[in-house]
């Protein structure tokens, strides 16, 4: 049971303090608990001057372009979507028909082609017929003693989030502080249970937060953006009926994709237990995927779910079981994107040199302080599935017993 305000004597029950009772107590706890905020320790961080942290971002280089309009079927003037990535000479596959096409000019998003090439032949494009027509870029190819071709180069986009103030205290009187409990220092457990508290509503924020600015006694308060709000390409809900292979592999393949420059194209995916039951279900129904226990693995005991388009690391979330909502849920997240971003790392006052509280109350009392914000960085690479459920439908194509049971691994 919790206790609000200054912890005094009798706020504990009378056969907490000595007596003949056994002197063990069991703590309820969520199975390993703040796990995130465990992990952001080994992770990327970085200490910033401003309650705004911005960071900048380069995208992909494109390779493929949408048509949105042409001038006949047969014509040599092409409309794209953007043109802003492409230069002369450069050759394009016409996905729908399997023409090749190479660029002659560009004026805005209009591109001056020369149609049939590579002895494909002129296939008449239709646009708006109900057909995605998109060009795929293929190459470059220059004539002799060419002229220097129109350079190219990417340039940064900014992002930002701002900074949050978490305190949390602990208080206990004098009278309290004074008194033998049979668990042992009263003022020493508060404060490890104030921490705890403190680290775990930032674990909270740094997943499920969102962006907000207000004013509470006539002074600003901020809230930052968790990892999940920073998600926005990559948002899959599993089919009504439960989760089965297709949308799974739909799910895996868009996160693999993308990757961060010079980094390893692996992912955590933390999940609560439904999501949990899900996965298992499908890695005992198919072959091709397998979950193997993985040890000592950023600290953490996990499992990792291997699929034909990578590996994700999968570790249960505690904090997702507190709701069904986020137990059905999957967040696949690349290590390498993540950054705590800290105005002030966790520090602790209240109390002078001689562990005294430094007002004249008969009391001791201390609070943990901590403002910072939380970076994902080219979230595409991130991924969320919502609504993760056991499929109860699909018939299981595994071996059976002669039972007519399904063998499992």
């Amino acid at each position: 049971m919790a206790v609000k305000g200054i912890f005094v004597s009798d706020a504990g029950a009378l056969q907490e303090r000595t007596g003949g009772l056994n002197s063990s107590i069991l703590h309820e706890a969520r199975g390993g608990a703040t796990p995130l905020f465990a992990l952001s320790a080994g992770m990327s961080s970085s200490d910033i001057d401003n309650s705004v942290a911005t960071w900048y971002e380069e995208g992909i280089w494109h390779t493929r372009a949408l048509i949105t309009a042409i001038s006949n079927p047969t014509g040599n003037l092409i409309t794209v979507e953007d043109s802003s990535w492409m230069t002369e000479n450069m050759i394009f596959l016409v996905e729908s028909t399997g023409e090749y096409v190479i660029v002659l000019g560009i004026t805005g998003n209009v591109l001056t082609v020369q149609r049939g090439t590579s002895g494909t032949g002129t296939v008449p494009i239709v646009v708006g017929g109900g057909t995605e027509q998109a060009l795929q870029m293929i190459g470059t190819a220059f004539e002799e003693a060419s002229e220097r071709p129109t350079a190219i180069a990417t340039n940064p986009y900014p992002r930002s989030n701002i900074t949050q103030i978490f305190r949390n205290s602990w208080d206990i009187s004098r009278t309290a502080k004074s008194t033998t409990y049979r668990h042992g220092d009263r003022k020493a457990r508060n404060k490890a249970t104030a921490a705890m508290i403190h680290a775990t509503q930032i674990e909270y924020s740094l997943l499920w937060g969102r962006r907000h600015m207000g004013v509470i006694n006539n002074k600003p308060y901020r809230q930052m953006d968790g990892i999940l709000a920073q998600l926005r390409s990559n948002i899959f809900v599993a089919p009504v009926d439960g989760l089965t292979r297709r949308p799974l592999e739909d799910y895996v393949e868009r996160l693999f994709s993308k990757n961060i420059k010079g980094q390893p194209n692996e992912r955590i995916s933390f999940c609560g237990n439904a999501a949990i039951w899900a996965l298992n279900d499908i890695a005992w129904r198919y072959g091709q995927y397998s979950i193997k226990l993985r040890e000592n693995a950023f600290g953490i005991e996990v499992h990792s779910f291997v699929t034909p388009f990578g590996q994700l690391t999968l570790m249960p979330h505690p904090l997702m079981n507190d709701s069904p909502m986020f137990s059905s849920e999957i967040y696949s997240l690349h290590p390498s994107a993540m950054e705590t971003m800290w105005l002030d790392r966790t520090f602790h006052t209240g109390e002078d040199g001689n562990g005294k509280a430094s007002d004249l109350r008969d009391a001791e009392a201390g609070v943990f302080t901590s403002e910072l914000t939380v970076k994902y960085g080219l979230e595409q690479t991130g991924a969320i599935m919502t609504s993760v459920t056991v499929d109860h439908f699909e018939p299981c194509p595994c071996p059976v017993t002669d039972e007519g049971e399904p063998v499992g691994p």
